[in-house]
C-alpha cells in the first residue's frame, strides 16, 4: 500500500529577470506505508521545495500528489491544511518552534489543528524525547538538540502516517546529529509512521538501506546550468 504517490510533479518560481525557473520536475516518486527512506541531495537541488509540495505548504504548477489515498490537487487550501494536520508530520530544518510557548505548549498547539489537544499524549511524546524535565521551558532555554526533540514530538502529535524530516542534523554537531537521526527513526517505528528524511550528509545516509538520490529524480537540475537554493 502506498502512503505517497507522485506523478509528473512540476514547480517553477519567477527569477529577478522576470523569467520562470523550473525548480522541481519529478516524473514519479512513491513511498510504501511503513517504509523508511532517505532522500540524498546537495543544497540547491530542490529537496526542501519538494517536501513543501508533498506537505501542501506549496501548490504545484502541475502533476499529482496522492497522500494516503487523497489527491491533494482536488483540495482547497483549507482541505490541504486538514489533510496535513491529520496525516503528516513535518520536522523543519529550522524547527519553527513558537518562541513564546513552552515545549509542551508547542506540541499541544499542533494538536489543536488535528484531532484536539491531548495533554497526556503531548507529555508522553516529550518524555519519550528525554524532555520530561523540560516541559515548561521555552525554546530559548533549550539547547539546539533539545529544540529539535521538541520539533520531533510536535511532528508526531497527531498520529501522522508520514513524517518528513528536512536536514534534521543541520544545526547539530556530528555526535548529536547521529543521535537525532537514530531517535527520529526509532520513534517513527514505535508510532507506525512512514519516514522520509532528507540529508546531504553521507554518514547519515549510510545508516539507511533505502536511499534515493534527488539529483536523479529531479529532471529540472538537468534543464538549467544555474543552481537554485531551495
Amino acid at each position: 500500500m502506498w502512503i505517497l504517490d507522485i506523478q509528473k510533479l512540476k514547480k517553477s518560481f519567477p527569477t529577478a529577470e522576470g523569467e520562470e525557473r523550473l525548480i522541481v520536475d519529478v516524473e514519479h516518486f512513491r513511498l510504501e506505508a511503513g517504509s523508511e527512506t532517505a532522500l540524498a541531495g546537495e543544497s540547491g537541488s530542490g529537496k526542501t521545495t519538494f517536501l513543501h509540495l508533498i506537505s501542501g505548504v506549496l501548490k504545484p504548477d502541475s502533476g499529482q500528489i496522492d497522500l494516503n489515498g487523497t489527491s491533494m490537487e482536488t483540495l482547497s487550501e483549507a482541505g490541504r491544511d486538514r489533510l496535513r494536520a491529520g496525516v503528516l508530520g513535518y520536522v523543519f530544518q529550522n524547527f519553527n518552534l513558537l518562541q513564546g510557548m513552552t515545549a509542551l505548549e508547542n506540541v499541544e498547539l499542533a494538536m489543536r489543528f488535528g484531532g484536539g489537544i491531548d495533554p497526556g499524549r503531548a507529555k508522553l511524546l516529550l518524555n519519550r524525547m528525554g524532555l520530561s524535565n523540560r516541559l515548561h521551558h521555552y525554546p530559548r532555554q533549550l539547547s539546539m538538540g533539545q529544540q529539535q526533540r521538541v520539533a520531533v514530538a510536535r511532528a508526531l502529535a497527531n498520529h501522522p502516517k508520514l513524517v518528513l524530516a528536512d536536514e534534521p542534523t543541520a544545526h547539530l554537531d556530528h555526535v548529536r546529529g547521529l543521535e537525532a537521526v537514530t531517535l527520529i527513526r526509532e520513534v517513527c517505528r514505535e508510532f507506525g509512521a512512514t519516514l522520509l528524511l532528507v540529508s546531504h550528509d553521507q554518514e547519515i545516509l549510510s545508516h539507511f538501506q533505502n536511499v534515493q538520490h534527488f539529483e536523479k529524480l529531479n529532471r529540472a537540475l538537468h534543464s538549467s546550468s544555474k543552481a537554485v537554493k531551495a
